[in-house]
């Protein structure tokens, strides 16, 4: 018995009724039970710490003649291996070749704050969009050209031009070499600082001060500035916004921040032992009431292997409701979602969904299966509610026309181009640091198993 428990395994009952004749019974101690015995195998909770076998072993020769061992053994519990870890922004876009954000509304639902983060592209956003956390692009420009919010701050490494109506609650950093760097349009309001690597021109409002360097050239100032003006070069003002006592020119040293560094892509292939406490269930045909059928089914944690049996082709859910009762990890090169609702069973609870399109190249840089045309959907009517939280990763492109979603968005490149509503959970997958842009396979489960002996005594009577 204790040969099978150091092993990790336990099966009872644990008798002999041939000579030699015996029978054990193990119990265990859990730290919340105190000093209290459960009969039965060690169960799975993390805080087992001992276990107590007790065999009787009868005389083969003498009647009746029997002998009892207790064995107490410190024990090393269950460990489930390394859970998901939510990590990343709210919209990760590697390569964004169509930087147009139409009505886009993003909401902290969570504990993490929301935001953009493009590696490469820029990102225009207008009509009346609304983004809760920071806007980082690593390689491009920002234009609100009218009636956007960013709540956070914006960094971009080209040119920043904000537009009438538009609003920036935090700060906005640039470090672009034409110029103007920075344009605040008349009707524009940033409420913190600007930090420009050269000249900017502000004919709306700024709440803070401004640092405008080391790029020497013209600035000018027709709206308000806040705080003061710093610049490696020179300022024209008109109007009563900004006071003399206020500007600083042709300043020297001014160093301008460097923007935060935008994560590489993260290469994620789908493997089932990455997914603990997964099975894995792969669907009889491609058609989307057959895909749609293994996740509404589906009744512990799951996930539907559509790639194997869909390689490099559109797994199409439109008109598919799904309703899910547990997890489930649908895994499709390609996707379209369209005229649908996704919910959680009555009663089920709160449940996740992970939609994955492998990326098998370990490059890091994304790699579509269905070649660099592919694109997957995300169209109108799409009805979700906060049952289901969903995980989008895709190395191929992600067009969207309208929807509402809790979740997160990680795509090669993606286009909000309609009225989309995205409510941030910080899901992640399963060793994957988005942080960071790293991928460590997760380690394995470890069977609870015996650590050393405790204590070793004969029981008579």
């Amino acid at each position: 018995m204790a040969a099978q428990l150091t092993q990790g395994t336990c099966s009872l009952p644990y008798t002999s009724s041939t000579s030699p004749k015996y029978s054990v019974t193990v119990s265990y101690q859990r730290t919340v039970s105190g000093t209290t015995w459960l009969s039965g195998c060690p169960s799975n909770a993390t805080d087992v710490n001992k276990v107590k076998l007790v065999s009787v072993g009868a005389s083969p020769t003498s009647t009746g003649a029997t002998r009892t061992l207790e064995a107490v053994y410190n024990y090393i519990p269950y460990n489930p291996g390394q859970s998901i870890t939510g990590s990343g922004s709210a919209v990760y876009g590697y390569d964004v070749t169509d930087g147009t954000i139409t009505n886009l509304t993003i909401t902290q639902a969570g504990t993490s704050s929301p935001g953009i983060e493009f590696k490469n592209g820029s990102a225009s956003c207008q009509t009346g969009g609304s983004i809760q956390g920071d806007v980082i692009l690593g390689d491009g420009i920002y234009q609100s050209p009218s009636g956007c919010t960013i709540n956070g701050d914006l960094w971009a490494s080209a040119t920043v031009q904000i537009g009438n109506n538009s609003v920036i609650r935090g700060n906005v950093h640039a470090t672009g070499s034409t110029s103007p760097v920075v344009q605040v349009a008349n009707g524009a309001q940033i409420n913190g600082n600007i930090t420009s690597s050269g000249p900017v021109s502000i004919s709306g409002s700024v709440g803070g001060s401004v640092i405008a360097g080391p790029r020497t050239g013209a600035s000018s100032v027709s709206g308000s500035v806040g705080g003061t003006f710093k610049t490696s070069g020179t300022v024209s003002v008109s109007g009563s916004g900004l006071p003399s006592s206020r500007v600083f020119q042709n300043q020297t040293g001014i160093v301008t921040p460097a923007p935060p560094v935008v994560p590489d892509w993260v290469d994620f292939d789908y493997h089932l032992s990455d997914w603990t406490g997964f099975t894995q269930q792969v669907p009889t045909a491609c058609s989307g009431s057959t895909v749609a059928s293994a996740i509404n089914t589906a009744s512990t944690p799951t996930v539907v292997y559509a790639s194997s049996k869909c390689p490099g082709t559109m797994v199409d859910l439109s008109n598919q409701d799904l309703t899910l009762k547990t997890d489930v990890v649908l895994v499709a090169d390609l996707f379209d979602l369209k005229n649908e609702t996704i919910t959680a069973a009555s009663g089920s609870g709160t449940h996740r969904l992970y939609i994955i399109s492998p990326d098998k190249v370990a490059n890091a840089s994304p790699d579509c299966a269905a070649g660099p045309s592919g694109r997957s959907k995300i169209e109108n009517q799409v009805d979700t509610d906060p049952s289901v939280d969903i995980m989008i990763y895709t190395p191929c492109g992600l067009g969207n026309s309208g929807s509402a979603w809790w979740g997160q968005i990680y795509a090669a490149n993606i286009a909000f181009n309609n009225s989309f509503t995205l409510h941030f959970i910080s899901m992640g997958l399963p060793g994957v640091n988005f942080d960071n842009g790293t991928y460590t396979p997760p380690p394995p489960p470890v069977p609870g198993h015996l650590d050393t002996v405790f204590s070793v005594r004969n029981i008579s009577g």
